[in-house]
């Protein structure tokens, strides 16, 4: 299977994972400077990030971006203009980057084909990284100036969770846990936010339950 029926958002911690049940996703300014082009390496784009991998072949990428995950319909996706990202090869960016970067919503939507990145986890940088691979689907809030500080504006978003996207039970297909120690103190937390709800369909949230997987098995069963 080459794509999912269902977009994952990967993190590093728990608290993190606990925090986008409850609150949604809010959209971070995040460095994108994985180009060969010493003009546009860096600049910054208010998003939150999914990928279209299947779970029999995502190891690779919890390596990369964490062992917690959320996965979400791609109908709620799309509902949410949540969009797959374009790809484009260094050479096309060189050739085309006068009237790349003089669009805003161009330049918030694309990702070099090969580039340098990082690893999220242990922060060790990475040349010729495939982000082909990655299959990621984006959501950028609004379009604006990125050649920010990401620091100093991160912290206006949070505050204000501008641009967050809210999520139900019936939203979310999956949610990934590191491992079985984690089980309980979730499910607690998912009736903690919704357990209460009068709009929220009881059913949904039992089902959600049955829907929380560890990291020990995607590795060993997917």
């Amino acid at each position: 299977m080459l794509s999912s029926d269902t977009l994952f958002h990967y993190t590093s911690s728990l608290d993190i994972l606990k925090s986008i049940l409850k609150n949604g996703f809010i959209p971070k300014y995040c460095v994108e400077f994985g180009w060969k082009s010493r003009l546009y390496r860096h600049y910054c784009v208010s998003m939150v990030s999914f990928c279209d991998i299947p779970l029999s072949q995502v190891k690779l990428h919890i390596e990369m971006y964490g062992n917690y995950g959320i996965g979400v319909t791609k109908e709620w996706a799309r509902k949410n203009a949540v969009s797959p990202v374009s790809y484009l090869t260094n050479e096309f960016f060189k050739k085309f980057k006068k009237r790349i970067v003089a669009d805003s919503v161009i330049l918030s939507r694309i990702k070099p084909e090969i580039g340098i990145s990082r690893n999220k986890i242990t922060n060790v940088k990475i040349n010729n990284y495939r982000y082909y691979d990655e299959k990621e689907w984006r959501y950028v809030p609004y379009d604006e100036d990125y050649y920010v500080d990401e620091n100093r504006l991160n912290g206006a978003l949070q505050a204000k969770r501008f641009g967050a996207l809210s999520i139900t039970p019936s939203d979310i297909r999956y949610i990934i846990v590191n491992d079985d120690s984690e089980l309980l103190e979730m499910c607690m937390h998912i009736d903690a936010i919704w357990g209460a709800s009068t709009s929220v369909c009881q059913n949904d949230i039992i089902k959600l339950k049955t829907r929380i997987l560890t990291i020990d098995q995607i590795k060993n069963d997917f």
